[in-house]
């Protein structure tokens, strides 16, 4: 299958389907997301059992709490684990990237200068991205 193809669907489904998991149907997040990102794994050659710690990592990791009554280093610990699961694939800067994003982005849209810029759907939509990024990245 065409790598750019399933590149394009790892960055776009990371961020709609992680965006719509905070809304309200957390099974898209939790389970439907995680289910694509194994799924793109497969068909771009990655070995299976890789695929598999992919899905099941994800899922693990997008189950994890980061709520307002969360510490910042708590939170900085799951944006962690939502990129762990790509260690078996190799590594890029954007496993570091992204959990650095996401708390920042956390931080910014609980501050009242960036609030209004940085809402929570914002900030959703981008971390999924860059989850998205990541796996494209390594495939």
């Amino acid at each position: 299958m065409n790598k750019e193809f399933l590149m394009i669907a790892s960055m776009g489904l990371g961020g709609i389907l992680f965006a719509i998991g905070g809304t309200g149907f957390k099974p898209a997040r939790r389970y439907i997301l995680p289910f694509c990102l194994g799924v793109i794994t497969i068909l771009s050659g990655v070995i299976w059992w890789k695929c598999l710690v992919v899905l099941f990592g994800t899922m693990a990791a997008f189950h994890l709490p980061y709520g307002s009554k969360t510490p910042y280093w708590v939170k900085f610990l799951v944006g962690c684990t939502f990129i762990l699961p790509t260690i078996v694939l190799g590594f890029t800067l954007w496993q570091i990237i992204t959990p650095v994003a996401f708390i920042l982005m956390f931080r910014l849209s609980n501050w009242k200068f960036f609030s209004g810029e940085f809402v929570w759907k914002i900030v959703e939509f981008l971390t999924g991205t860059l989850i998205g990024v990541t796996i494209a990245k390594l495939i």
